[in-house]
C-alpha cells in the first residue's frame, strides 16, 4: 500500500510541475518590424507602419498618411485630394508605388523618412482607443 501511495505522489508531482512554458517578453504582432516569434508576452514594444500618421517638415504638418496592413495606403497633402497608393517595407526602405526611401525609427510613435535630400518626420496619430484609455 505504501508503494502505491508513494507512486501516486510522485506521479502527481510530475503532472503538476512539468511543461511550464518559459515567459518571453517582446513584440507579438506578426506585422510589426520587430516581431519576435519567441515572445509570448507582448511588452508594448512593437514598431509598425500600420496606422495613421502626420508628416512634418520644418515643424509644420505637410500631409496625413494611413498605412493599412494589406499593403495599401492613403495620403493627403493639406488640401490636396486623397491618393491611394501601395506600400511595402523592404530591407530598411519604405517603398511607395515602387519608389523606395530610407527610414529610421525614432521610437514606436515616430520615424524619419529620407526623401531626396530632405528628411520628413512622421508622428503616429492617436486612435480613439488611446483617448478612451485615459
Amino acid at each position: 500500500m505504501k508503494k502505491y501511495r508513494l507512486l501516486l505522489i510522485v506521479l502527481l508531482l510530475f503532472a503538476c510541475g512539468g511543461d511550464k512554458k518559459k515567459e518571453i517578453s517582446g513584440c507579438t504582432d506578426t506585422l510589426a518590424n520587430n516581431y519576435n516569434p519567441e515572445a509570448n508576452i507582448d511588452d508594448g514594444s512593437c514598431i509598425s507602419f500600420v496606422g495613421r500618421w502626420s508628416a512634418y517638415k520644418k515643424g509644420r504638418i505637410e500631409s496625413f498618411v494611413e498605412f493599412l496592413n494589406d499593403g495599401t495606403m492613403t495620403s493627403q497633402a493639406s488640401k490636396d485630394e486623397v491618393m491611394e497608393l501601395n506600400w511595402e517595407d523592404t530591407d530598411g526602405q519604405l517603398c511607395v508605388d515602387n519608389e523606395c526611401y530610407k527610414y529610421e525609427w525614432v521610437n514606436s510613435n515616430e520615424f524619419l523618412l529620407h526623401t531626396g535630400g530632405r528628411v520628413m518626420t512622421f508622428k503616429k496619430e492617436k486612435s480613439i482607443q488611446d483617448y478612451i484609455k485615459r
